[in-house]
């Protein structure tokens, strides 16, 4: 009996994935098919009284496995044994104190920011910026030098007339919510000149809307019924990561994309959430095709399957559910601009974005889109949205679109079969970052 319980539990997820509709119509139909077979009234209520129990007996069961399972998957597979990170009380995650690998070229301090000097080591006329940001600022591959913050300080050293330091605030998976808790703990550390949010739209907005991010719990935010924004804990079993902040309507899209089917010979709604997420995971599926001389293994398959998210960027107008949490993005970035006297945003657009003159790239998005009755796509539908968003609420904004098309085959700024930047991106979009702030501090200077 133990053994089944915990089995049943260990495919709790998986049935979740499925509804709890189905499921109940098929235990209705099966008790009454008990029922039906019953001699006696007698024996009726008794199987039926004896079948209540079972069913409550089995769904307290599956909750005690997966608050057990969850508990154990975050707090010992993921913090304890992981080398970078480990858990945090107030962010969910951090990156480790004190981390020396790949030689020296991965490197964190006390704090557990990467390449950031102590903050007592950090002479009284040095200009200090903090960055912050997901793993696109950590720097995933590259070495020290390599990456956004060293690129960005020694350009801004080599043109101010004192010394800078960049201090690189990024963590792999973090996003807004991330950002606005980790504002009260950076103010306590650093005394910041100026602050930069380094946004994508995977973790900082299509990600953001989650009460969880990878799986994980992390603090999020969400407006009241006041329209206030408040702090509110995740939920605490892994199985609630499914449901978004406020939209039941994509619960499907996000459970069933888990179990995609990657060919491009599909049929599906096109007014369905889950036709967008089968384009884009179809479109990334390109990019790596074109990245690599043969398709990617499975192990690159599985695990590019769970990193798929909501990617209808290309959709011109967007989709709705962009737009319902537009309100919440807003009062998020509100409160965040207010942190800081000199905050800036630079827009980071992902390798689908700028990839449009990639070879192939242009036809296989327009022949997806076609066969989903959504017209011609526009790849810079959400990057000038979400910069129209910024420049609404007075938030100074760089977009490095232009810099990074303008490179030429802007795949060639990503590793391959990833999403990453390489050290030649770091140094594309490092440069571009430079200009703009070297403009903006002498600015301020000036006034």
């Amino acid at each position: 009996m133990v053994m089944l319980v915990a089995g049943i539990g260990l495919w709790y997820e998986y049935l979740t994935y499925v509804g709890f509709v189905p499921i109940l119509i098929g235990g209705s139909l099966l008790l009454l098919l008990i029922l039906g077979s019953s001699t006696t009234y007698k024996q009726a209520v008794e199987l039926a009284a004896k079948g209540f129990l079972s069913l409550i007996s089995v769904v307290l069961a599956l909750v005690i496995v997966d608050v057990a399972i969850s508990t154990y998957y975050r707090t010992r597979t993921h913090w304890e044994d992981d080398s970078y990170t480990q858990y945090d009380d107030d962010l969910g995650w951090r990156l480790r104190s004190h981390i020396n690998q790949r030689n020296g070229e991965f490197v964190t301090n006390s704090l557990g920011y990467r390449n950031a000097p102590e903050p007592d080591g950090i002479p009284e006329d040095t200009l200090v910026i903090g960055v912050q940001g997901d793993s696109q600022l950590e720097g995933f591959g590259v070495d020290k030098d390599e990456t956004f913050d060293s690129v960005l300080q020694t350009c801004l050293s080599e043109r101010l007339d004192q010394p800078v330091v960049v201090i690189n605030l990024g963590v792999r998976g973090y996003d807004l919510h991330h950002y606005l808790t980790q504002n009260q703990i950076v103010k306590g550390q650093y005394d910041f000149d100026w602050m930069i949010m380094l946004f994508n739209s995977t973790n900082d907005y299509d990600r953001s809307m989650f009460k969880t991010a990878y799986a994980f719990n992390r603090p999020y935010w969400t407006l009241d019924n006041n329209g206030e924004l408040r702090r509110v804990d995740s939920p605490s079993t892994f199985a609630l990561q499914i449901y978004p902040i406020e939209f039941q309507d994509a619960f499907s899209a996000y459970n069933h994309y888990l179990d995609y089917d990657r060919s491009l010979n599909f049929s599906i709604d096109p007014d369905h959430p889950l036709a967008w997420s089968w384009a884009y995971i179809t479109l990334e599926r390109r990019l790596f095709d074109m990245r690599s001389p043969e398709t990617p293994d499975q192990k690159t398959l599985d695990e590019d399957k769970f990193f798929v998210r909501f990617f209808w960027h290309f959709a011109d107008p967007l989709p709705d559910l962009f737009l319902a949490y537009q309100p919440t993005f807003e009062a998020i970035m509100q409160a965040w601009k207010a942190e800081w006297e000199n905050a800036q945003v630079f827009i980071l657009p992902m390798n689908s974005e700028v990839a449009w003159d990639a070879p192939g790239f242009q036809d296989a998005a327009e022949g997806i889109y076609q066969r989903l009755g959504r017209g011609e796509p526009r790849p810079t539908a959400f990057l000038e949205w979400v910069e129209g968003i910024f420049r609404s609420l007075d938030m100074p904004v760089y977009n490095f679109y232009e810099d990074m098309v303008g490179y030429g085959n802007a795949l060639d700024l990503f590793f391959p079969n990833n999403s990453h930047l390489n050290a030649e991106g770091y140094r594309v979009i490092g440069e571009a970052a430079c200009d703009v702030m070297e403009e903006r501090i002498l600015g301020s200077r000036r006034n």
